[in-house]
């Protein structure tokens, strides 16, 4: 459930139809847990290894990277987990600032995570429902979760071979250090 308006008059609620068979995780907040307590144990030369490896283990992704957002606002990707040796290494590359536009960032910093279920799928239209019954559009989608993906990322998602994607915000004390981006390439991915 979103957050309502500032003048009370809507809320948004996200709901997502799920399949056991799409990769739906059970047991998270154990597996959350266990992954917590094996990061915390993990030496301080080997701590972005084990995050990537315990994100893998939980969510299932194909590949895990851990985004440096530098000083100028470019990223590097300064560790990387691949579940197959097949797939393209990111790895030491850098990418220009404009990869993760400021708004992005912005809405990251906000929610600390976005999913991406599934790229390329239609956008569904969202309707309002009034007082004298249903409506098209008029609501801001910022607040969601599964509010649709822009058309610019999609095309970045599918040049990288991205059917699906979550991305964690990496913010100590609020400031916006990097991300843990998920990203699976056979099907669709839910967490």
């Amino acid at each position: 459930l979103s957050p309502t308006s500032a003048g009370g008059q809507w809320a948004c609620v996200d709901i997502l139809p799920t399949e056991p068979s799409k990769g739906v995780l059970s047991g998270l907040e154990h597996e959350v847990d266990r992954s917590i307590q094996t990061i915390r144990r993990a030496p301080e030369d080997m701590m972005h290894e084990v995050l990537l490896a315990e994100v893998q283990r939980v969510t299932g992704f194909d590949r895990i990277m851990l985004y440096k957002f530098h000083d100028d606002q470019h990223g590097e990707v300064v560790e990387e987990v691949l579940k197959h040796p097949s797939l393209t290494a990111y790895k030491a590359h850098h990418f220009p600032a404009t990869d993760v536009p400021q708004r992005s960032r912005a809405l990251l910093l906000q929610h600390r995570s976005r999913l991406v279920c599934h790229n390329g799928s239609p956008q569904a239209n969202v309707v309002c429902s009034t007082a004298s019954g249903l409506s098209p559009g008029g609501v801001p989608l910022s607040s969601s979760h599964l509010r649709g993906v822009h058309p610019c990322c999609s095309e970045y998602y599918k040049n990288m071979g991205v059917k699906s994607a979550f991305h964690l915000a990496f913010a100590p004390e609020g400031n916006l250090w990097g991300l843990v981006c998920c990203n699976h390439e056979e099907e669709w991915r839910y967490v």
